[in-house]
């Protein structure tokens, strides 16, 4: 839809699309994986398979949250310095404006892909 309206065919609406895609992706994970578990009543617990899909829900998640912002400062410099938003939002940029929350949350994520569980980093050694 955002590509057809004519309006829409610049970084703002680009940006709508990655915001766009990003929940598609999240809500997707909930109906494919969590709504199944949750009707099923079947809470296998500590799988790999469940927290590969929690990593997924989190890079989303954090795609979202990027998005947010990027379309916030996209919005603010629109509104407040109109003459030098033309030069920062080119299309040669937008690629780039389009590309970074996709980017940040995989460096955001990655932490937790490779990370101990939380429950045995809080053990003590006895």
């Amino acid at each position: 839809m955002i590509f057809r309206i004519r309006k829409l065919r610049n970084t703002f609406g680009y940006m709508c699309a990655g915001l766009g895609l990003a929940d598609v992706g999240l809500l997707l994970v909930f109906v494919c994986w969590s709504a199944p578990i949750t009707f099923l009543k079947d809470y296998p617990v500590l799988t790999l398979l469940n927290r590969k899909m929690g990593h997924f829900i989190l890079y989303f998640w954090f795609v979202n949250l990027y998005y947010n912002l990027t379309i916030a400062v996209n919005r603010l410099i629109a509104m407040f310095f109109p003459f030098t938003y033309r030069w920062l939002f080119s299309s040669g940029r937008s690629r780039l404006y389009i590309a970074i929350p996709w980017i940040l949350a995989l460096f955001h994520m990655i932490v937790y892909f490779f990370g101990k569980p939380l429950n045995s980093i809080l053990t003590l050694n006895s």
